[in-house]
C-alpha cells in the first residue's frame, strides 16, 4: 500500500499573485511544497522550478524507491535521493536566475516529503514546514531556517518571543540564492494512519502553537487542505497558502527507526 495524498493552494487576501507551489504525486510517492520570493514573477518562476526538478528526479530513480520499498535498499538511499533531488533543484534555480538580471535575487524554500511503501523521509530548506499527527498529537519535524529560529536556538531568542520577532522571516537558508545549500534530511518513523501536513507559512503564520493542527484537520483525508487554506484566509490571509496533507498506509509498519534521524549536509 502507498502513501495518500491532497493538496491546496491560494494566493490569499493581500497578495496579488500566488509564488507558492506544491506537488502531490501518490504514484511517485512525492510530496512538497515550495514558497518563493524575489518578487512576483520571479518568486512563481523560482517554486515552479523546484517543484518541477524535484518531480523529475524522483521520477528518474523511481528505481531506488522500488528497491527501499522491498527492503533490498536501506533508507538511506532514499534520503540520498530526497537530498539530490532538492540540490537538483536547488541548482536548475540559481542558474536560470543567474542568465537573466530580472532575476537575480529569486529563490525558494523547499519542503519534500519522500515515500517508498511504508517508509518516509524528508529533505528540507527554508521556513515551510512539515508536520506529522499522530493519535491526536502534532509533532513538527522541520526546523525554520530564519535568524529568529537561530536564535531561539541559541537561547538568545523565547519561541514565543520568536512568533512576533523582525527576524522570523529573515531566511538563512534558501533554495537557488547560491549554486548549492545545506539540506535538513529525516527518516521517519512511520506509524499506520499517520497523517503528514506540509506548508508555506502562510498557514503556519496563523497557528498558535503546534497541536493548534491537530484539531484544524478533519476525520478524513479528501478536503482537509482545503480545510486548512480556508483556515488560513479567515484568520487574514496575509500570504501565500499551501497545504499538502499525506495519510500513511494504514497497515503494519515494520524495519523503521524508533526515532527520527536527522542528516544534513555541511
Amino acid at each position: 500500500m502507498n502513501f495518500t495524498g491532497t493538496g491546496s493552494t491560494h494566493r490569499g487576501q493581500l497578495r496579488a499573485n500566488n509564488e507558492d507551489s506544491l506537488l502531490v504525486d501518490d504514484q511517485l510517492g512525492v510530496y512538497a511544497v515550495a514558497d518563493g520570493m524575489g518578487g512576483c514573477a520571479a518568486g512563481e518562476l523560482a517554486s515552479r522550478l523546484a517543484i518541477e526538478q524535484v518531480r523529475r528526479c524522483v521520477a528518474d530513480g523511481q528505481g531506488i524507491r522500488v528497491a527501499v520499498a522491498s527492503g533490498r535498499a536501506p533508507i538511506g538511499e532514499l534520503i540520498n535521493l530526497a537530498e539530490w533531488s532538492t540540490l537538483v533543484a536547488c541548482g536548475v534555480v540559481f542558474e536560470r536566475a543567474r542568465r537573466d538580471p530580472k532575476l537575480q535575487g529569486m529563490g525558494s524554500t523547499l519542503t519534500v516529503l519522500l515515500t517508498a511503501g511504508a517508509h518516509a523521509v524528508m529533505a528540507h530548506v527554508g521556513d515551510s514546514r512539515l508536520y506529522r499527527i499522530r493519535r491526536g498529537m502534532t509533532t513538527r519535524l522541520s526546523r525554520d531556517h530564519t535568524l529568529a529560529e537561530d536564535m531561539v536556538r541559541a537561547g538568545i531568542l523565547s519561541e514565543e518571543r520568536a512568533k512576533t520577532h523582525p527576524f522570523r522571516h529573515s531566511l538563512t537558508r534558501a533554495l537557488g540564492t547560491t549554486p548549492t545549500v545545506d539540506i535538513d534530511a529525516l527518516a521517519l518513523a512511520v506509524a499506520p494512519g499517520d497523517r503528514y501536513v506540509l506548508c508555506s507559512d502562510g498557514l503556519s503564520n496563523y497557528l498558535a502553537n503546534d497541536d493548534a493542527l491537530t484539531d484544524l484537520v478533519p476525520g478524513t483525508l479528501e478536503g482537509s487542505a482545503d480545510a486548512l487554506v480556508d483556515f488560513a484566509n479567515t484568520a487574514g490571509g496575509a500570504d501565500n497558502i499551501s497545504v499538502v496533507v499525506v495519510e500513511a498506509p494504514r497497515v503494519p509498519v515494520t524495519a523503521e527507526p524508533r526515532r527520527p534521524v536527522v542528516w544534513a549536509r555541511r
